[in-house]
């Protein structure tokens, strides 16, 4: 599948008619006029969906492959030498794409919307291209885990910190009191190096592990040094956490696994509560560390309205499935 500089993934481009709304999107939602999709209505893929999609997964790639014709259209001549096989079939597939993502893209208009409406006065951190940041391109494990470390210690509850990796609350928690945890980078041991330690004296020692790159890479043998060195310490409760941009594993050596993407939608929550205390300044950060999560390590695009607007037109799937569930957890508080 082709890739290009709003993410990875299949994000064919296809040039948008000039003719749409002023806001670049056609379709329900559109503030600019009648845009393309109140004037042609989706029939097409419609009918294809309904004919030959029978599950999520089959949609998903039946939307793929259509955009891989939009983009390969690009390249075809104008006029086709004599003999040459028919385009009309192949057109079609380019027009049912480019007509499924911009419906897609009026959805996802809506749900930056409401996902601002949250966030405000500050903007949602996908208005924000963090990908161009030095620091933050790419998958720079360090980078992310001292920023990773940096928001752990502005969170004051233990309760909050707890919720915040995924763990169950302690039996005890409630005789805890204030105390503030101690939060060390790079501990080193007699097997290497703890990225995350997070120790609150005497009652609980959590251990963050974090990976940048698919989890696809056993990391079980690092777990078990790890936890090794977990069961020679004195706190009673102890908690061992792999933040991975891996969906689906298991608990490798008793280490409770926090995606990235359960991690940037608890940096959105969060940057709305230091919001609501007036913490202006680490809601900011906080955002923007989610927002480098997504873009970098989620692959979500950067201003992905603005991108459309100026005519590409890629898969928004994710990016909608990303904010809808962001929404969703905020509407658990």
């Amino acid at each position: 599948m082709p890739t290009n500089e709003w993410g990875s993934g299949p994000h064919a481009r296809h040039q948008v008619d000039a003719d749409q709304g002023e806001d670049g999107i056609g379709g329900p939602g559109g503030q600019g006029g009648p845009g393309r999709m109140s004037r042609v209505q989706p029939t097409l893929w419609v009918v294809v969906y309904s004919a030959a999609v029978g599950a999520a997964r089959e949609y998903l790639d039946a939307a793929q492959a259509m955009l891989l014709w939009a983009g390969l259209a690009e390249r075809a001549p104008v006029r086709l030498a004599p003999g040459a096989p028919a385009w009309e079939s192949v057109q079609q597939l380019v027009d049912a794409g480019v007509r499924l993502v911009e419906y897609e893209a009026a959805e996802l208009k809506e749900l930056l919307r409401r996902a601002g409406d949250r966030l405000a006065p500050l903007e949602d951190p996908l208005q924000v291209d963090l990908g161009a940041h030095r620091w933050l391109e790419g998958q720079r494990e360090e980078n992310y885990s001292d920023w990773l470390a940096w928001v752990l210690r502005q969170i004051p509850a233990a309760e909050r910190l707890f919720r915040f990796l995924g763990l169950p609350l302690p039996a005890s928690l409630a005789l805890w009191g204030a105390g503030t945890p101690r939060i060390t980078r790079e501990l080193p041991f007699e097997a290497g190096r703890l990225d995350i330690v997070i120790r609150y004296p005497n009652r609980a020692l959590i251990v963050v592990e974090v990976k940048c790159q698919d989890g696809a890479t056993d990391h079980e043998g690092q777990l078990q040094c790890y936890r090794a060195w977990m069961d020679d310490q004195r706190e009673a409760c102890k908690s061992g956490v792999l933040v991975t941009t891996g969906e689906g594993q298991s608990q490798p050596c008793g280490f409770s696994v926090r995606t990235w993407r359960m991690i940037a939608w608890e940096l959105r929550r969060l940057g709305c509560e230091f919001r609501e205390a007036n913490q202006l300044c680490v809601a900011a950060m906080t955002l923007a560390f989610a927002g480098a999560v997504e873009q970098n390590l989620l692959g979500l695009p950067a201003r992905p309205v603005a991108g459309i607007r100026s005519g590409r037109v890629w898969d928004v799937s994710d990016t909608v499935s990303h904010l809808k569930g962001f929404l969703t957890v905020m509407e658990r508080v």
